[in-house]
């Protein structure tokens, strides 16, 4: 019976992190669980990092970033990050070219180490995921060419 539960709880943690991610909105498993609204309206990579409190992050050696290496213009791209690190409670996604490069925050719930989230590309950018694992956080970094925009 637990394993049955066990089974439920993940299916609907990745539908809700499809749906969530894919209507562009934050994802935060608490429902009175406040969004970082200075990280969402930060105009730049930096100032979102520290609206996130995120310092000196390590790198990301642990961690997946799934996404292409070109992409058409204004379509919809998968953004898939896994998480290798024991113990990640959230995973912040940022797109840099954005006028808001804040993508979203996604706290994970017991053993969950990935998220997907989608976002429309409309020239070249570095996506950036961001883990939290026992307080600590870690980078990894990933430039997206954009086909008909300014790829060569």
């Amino acid at each position: 019976m637990q394993n049955r539960r066990n089974f439920f709880k993940k299916c609907l943690f990745a539908l809700h992190v499809t749906v969530v991610g894919a209507m562009g909105f934050n994802l935060s498993w608490a429902a009175d669980a406040p969004i970082n609204k200075a990280a969402s309206e930060a105009k730049d990579t930096a100032s979102a990092l520290t609206a996130l409190g995120v310092q000196n992050p390590g790198p990301g050696k642990r961690i997946l970033l799934d996404v292409p290496e070109i992409v058409d213009e204004k379509t919809s791209v998968s953004i898939k990050v896994k998480s290798a690190i024991p113990n990640t409670d959230w995973i912040a996604v940022l797109v840099d070219k954005n006028p808001n490069p804040f993508v979203g925050q996604f706290d994970l719930l017991g053993k969950a180490n990935s998220i997907e989230t989608t976002v429309k590309f409309t020239q070249t950018s570095t996506v950036v995921a961001i883990v939290r694992a026992d307080g600590k956080y870690y980078r990894v970094d990933k430039e997206i060419k954009v086909a008909g925009h300014d790829c060569n």
